[in-house]
This record gives structure tokens, C-alpha cells and sequence, in this order.
């Protein structure tokens, strides 16, 4: 006979509680322990489980494509702070939609929670939930499914597996290892690129028919200054991730402030993409880019608007295992190879616009299979 042991992390739990009740927060005691209120309607409840706000993004798109197939199904979204702004439209367009903060690592919560809302299906995106968290859900005897995330190095008995999306072919072997055949590698995070954007923000900052806006999420690591300046000097401007720091001084302006008055370039300078938002716009009105890292929410952005692309070591093994024709983009190993690309692409237009035509063309293939996926998820969602 085994001996029962508390959990650990109950005390930590209840210090929580308290603190929330003597702050007049009654709702986070609630909340932490699964006394969560279903929304209204007969159909049945999936349950979205995303520790971050791209995963909730993800689970919300997934929502919208089992809501086009069957109108009655509901849905509880529950995600990390600050993520309301990313799944308020969600809610708006559909009745018998609503959002939780996560319940508390613990089993007796998460069992509560499933029981309470009468989940006939969970679904996590990007990361799974703890061990005591699934021990929760085989208790309450809800199916897992799962979007891009990593298997667990251990699953309570009883818990049951539906469907597994992995975003590559890596982590579908890793999968496949873990004793859990997955469905052909995806990644639904495509579903967020954007391809109806117009390129009205490089006609704000460089007005005139031939000055031209190129994009990177990295300088090189010696002689940016000097890149910097060859790439902002006359008709050229660069836009630059916020994290690729330059010693350049006031080059690169930040997005967001040049927002607040919108006044052209001046010779020499060029941007900083300071926040998100602008990923879709700067995609759209820059006439090259180069991708050095494998940030995926980028790598399909730029695929989506069309943009000619120049690929670092790392993103083309990113690519590749995505399952994106190795065409889509040319591989470069140095600073060196992607200045002479992007001097090709100006001087001979057919291979700039053919180069538009491989990303549009890898981005569209790749949509096909995420739409073969979402065929799975609506025959899945057609059972219950």
C-alpha cells in the first residue's frame, strides 16, 4: 500500500490565497484552484491550454476553424497575463467563448476545472502543462491533444493522447521515440502570417518611386557600423529587429517613435522594429530581407508578403525542418554573400521577382499542409 504524501507545493499555494483575499482579489483563490463557471450553451467544451500569448493566438485560430465546422462548440482559453487584447476578437465573434486564467499545478485543481467545465477535449499549445497538472486531467478522464509541443519526460497513468501536431520533423521524432505516433509534422503558427498587407509604411518613410527598405534581424557581428551605413546611404534604408544592437548611434530610429510624428527618413538613417505590429508592415514594404536566426514568426511573415529572402546557417535548418522547399530562400554563410545577393536583386529585376515568387510559392505549400491539419482537428471535433 502506498503512502499518501501532500503535495509540496500546497502551502506555496495557500500563501497565495491568502494574499489575494487581503487584497480584495477574491477571484484568484477561484481561479487558482479550478472553480471555474463554464460558458453558456449545450455543445461541447474544448478546453485551450497556452502559457504565452502566441500560443493563445494559435489556440484561437485553431477555435475559429472547429467553430466553421460545427457552431455549437464552446470554448475556455486559458493563458498568462496580459494575452485579453490577443483573444477579446475571438470572444466578440463567438458566443460560448470565453477566457480563464490557468488553474494551479496541482492535481486536485486541474481535475476540478476539467470536472466543473466539462471538458470533452484538451488542447495545449507550445508547452504542455506540469506532471501534476496532467495527473488532474487523466483523473478527470479528459483527452490531451497537443500543438507544437515538446513530449513530457513522463505522463501520469490513464492519460490519453488524442492527436499530436508537431511543428517539425525534429520534434516529430521526438514523438515517435516517446511512444506516441504523431500526425505528419505542421506548424499552425503559419495561420498568423498575414498576406493582406498593403506596403503603405515604405511610402511613409522613404516617399519617391526608387528608394528602397531592406530588412534583417541581425547585423554582423564587426563592421555593422560601416554595413549600417553602406545599407542607409542614399536610396537604401535598413529596418533592423530590436535586438540586433548596433554601435551606429542614432541610425536606426525606433518604430514607435517615429510613429509619433511620421516624418520621412533622412539620408543615412534607417529603423528599428521595436514592436510586433510592425512585423507584417515592415515584411510587406521592404524590398529584401535577411532572416539569420530561426525565429519562425518571422520566417513566415516574410514567406506570406513575398519578400526575396537571404537565409543565415541556422533559419535554413530551421526551414528544412519545417518541411519548407530549400528554395524558398538563398542560404548565406557571411555578411559578405548576403550584400552581394541583395546588390543581384537590384540590379536585375527578373531574379528579384522570381525571388518573390519562391517565398509566396514555399508559403502556399506550406499553408496547404497546415489546412490538411485543420481537416484532422474538424473530423476530431465532428465526434464529439
Amino acid at each position: 500500500m502506498t503512502a499518501w504524501l501532500p503535495n509540496p507545493r500546497t502551502p506555496l499555494l495557500w500563501g497565495c490565497d491568502l494574499r489575494d483575499r487581503l487584497r480584495g482579489r477574491p477571484e484568484g483563490p477561484l481561479a487558482r484552484w479550478g472553480w471555474f463557471r463554464p460558458p453558456g450553451g449545450p455543445g461541447p467544451l474544448l478546453w485551450v491550454y497556452a502559457p504565452d500569448c502566441q500560443g493563445a493566438r494559435v489556440g484561437a485560430e485553431m477555435v475559429r476553424g472547429i467553430r466553421s465546422v460545427r457552431v455549437d462548440v464552446r470554448a475556455v482559453v486559458t493563458a498568462g497575463q496580459g494575452c485579453g487584447e490577443t483573444l477579446r476578437p475571438l470572444f466578440q465573434e463567438y458566443p460560448g467563448t470565453a477566457a480563464a486564467p490557468p488553474p494551479a499545478a496541482h492535481a486536485r485543481a486541474a481535475r476540478r476545472a476539467a470536472t466543473r467545465l466539462g471538458a470533452r477535449a484538451f488542447l495545449a499549445v507550445h508547452e504542455l502543462p506540469s506532471y501534476p497538472f496532467l495527473q488532474g486531467l487523466a483523473a478527470a478522464g479528459v483527452p490531451v491533444s497537443v500543438v507544437n509541443c515538446e513530449p513530457p519526460r513522463r505522463w501520469p497513468r490513464g492519460l490519453h493522447f488524442e492527436h499530436v501536431f508537431p511543428a517539425g520533423e525534429a520534434q516529430a521524432q521526438r514523438w515517435q521515440a516517446a511512444g506516441i505516433p504523431p500526425e505528419p509534422a505542421v506548424d499552425l503558427e503559419l495561420f498568423l502570417a498575414r498576406t493582406d498587407v498593403e506596403p503603405t509604411l515604405r511610402s511613409l518613410l522613404l516617399p519617391g518611386g526608387h528608394r528602397r527598405l531592406y530588412l534583417s534581424d541581425a547585423l554582423p557581428s564587426q563592421d555593422r557600423t560601416a554595413f549600417v551605413d553602406r545599407w542607409c546611404h542614399g536610396e537604401r534604408a535598413l529596418a533592423v529587429a530590436a535586438e540586433a544592437t548596433t554601435s551606429g548611434g542614432e541610425a536606426l530610429v525606433p518604430l514607435s517613435r517615429w510613429d509619433e510624428s511620421r516624418e520621412p527618413l533622412a539620408p543615412g538613417q534607417g529603423v528599428r522594429w521595436d514592436e510586433r505590429r510592425w512585423l507584417a508592415a515592415v515584411t510587406a514594404s521592404a524590398f529584401a530581407g535577411v532572416l539569420w536566426h530561426g525565429e519562425r514568426e518571422r520566417l513566415w511573415q516574410a514567406l506570406a508578403s513575398g519578400l526575396p529572402l537571404v537565409a543565415g546557417p541556422e533559419a535554413m535548418r530551421y526551414l528544412a525542418d519545417l518541411g519548407v522547399e530549400p528554395e524558398a530562400a538563398v542560404a548565406a554563410t557571411t555578411w559578405a554573400e548576403v550584400e552581394a545577393q541583395w546588390a543581384e536583386w537590384e540590379a536585375h529585376s527578373f531574379a528579384w521577382r522570381d525571388g518573390q515568387a519562391r517565398s509566396r510559392r514555399a508559403y502556399w505549400a506550406a499553408r496547404r499542409r497546415a489546412e490538411a491539419a485543420m481537416a484532422t482537428v474538424d473530423a476530431w471535433a465532428d465526434q464529439w
